[in-house]
């Protein structure tokens, strides 16, 4: 894998942001992952078991011969204080360093580093404002790349956090598939509610307008407590309709219209109470 590739942000004069550990894992992964050239493991133990007591905090491993399937070490800093620790402590990196063909340092920002201090046989990458990381030194191979063969025991580690990663990979492909239907979800919801307060258009203006339009001819208003005996009214018409067409609806509304008159001479014939 080339060593010469330069980030595409290069404002490095600009005011730099606030970056984080986890912002550097997220700028290697986008960096490395591309088409499947590399595998990028983080916090990859020495060794497997209870024996295994330090971590390397990212393993970029080329993938195809284009890349020079080659093994990096990387050791991310995102302070000072952590790098001058580090430094006091320099062999503590050697487990990791024997094992890989080229080691790198991840900085947070360019202040975590002063001149002279970063070992010869190290690489250097740096966050930038845009969120990418810039080789601020290319990593040489280490001299021993040529003739270090894996041990087992990191061999056995680096496939157990591959394995892990592929786990954790499948989890997050099912929670970004949860995140999709909730959200698609969410947007049907907002959509009913939207169209449920927005009463015009639709259907529900269609059934609007032809309520309207009953109440004109009628006369008949369907928020009045009546309304029930208009509905009935009108079921009755429309079956005397139905049962002989047209005159034989009239016949039976004169008819009914004589019956009418009739029970109001009689009832006017009637004697009132005291009468």
């Amino acid at each position: 894998m080339s060593t010469e590739t330069q980030e595409l942000d290069l404002d490095g004069k600009s005011e730099p942001k606030v970056w984080y550990t986890h912002d550097v894992k997220k700028a290697l992964l986008a960096k490395y992952t591309d088409k499947g050239a590399h595998l990028v493991l983080f916090e990859v133990q020495d060794t497997v078991g209870t024996s295994g007591t330090q971590y390397c905090d990212a393993v970029v491993i080329g993938n195809w011969a284009s890349t020079g399937r080659e093994i990096w070490g990387m050791e991310i800093k995102a302070s000072r204080a952590d790098w001058l620790r580090e430094l006091k402590k320099a062999d503590k990196s050697d487990r990791f360093t024997n094992q890989c063909d080229r080691w790198w340092l991840v900085t947070t920002s360019r202040d975590i580093v002063k001149d002279g201090e970063l070992p010869h046989d190290w690489g250097w990458m740096n966050m930038t404002k845009g969120g990418g990381l810039r080789i601020e030194k290319a990593a040489p191979k280490l001299p021993h790349a040529s003739e270090t063969a894996v041990r087992r025991g990191w061999a056995y580690a680096l496939m157990r956090r591959a394995y892990e990663k592929t786990d954790d990979d499948r989890q997050r492909a099912l929670e970004a598939q949860r995140e999709d239907l909730e959200a698609r979800h969410k947007i049907r919801l907002e959509a009913e509610v939207n169209r449920a307060r927005m009463p015009n258009t639709g259907p529900f203006e269609a059934l609007k307008k032809k309520v309207e339009e009953f109440e004109k001819l009628s006369g008949i208003n369907l928020d009045d407590w009546r309304f029930g005996h208009a509905g009935e009214y009108c079921r009755l018409m429309s079956e005397a309709w139905s049962w002989g067409g047209r005159e034989t609806f009239i016949r039976h509304l004169t008819e009914n219209a004589k019956s009418l008159a009739s029970l109001a001479a009689a009832l006017g014939t009637l004697p009132t109470n005291g009468g």
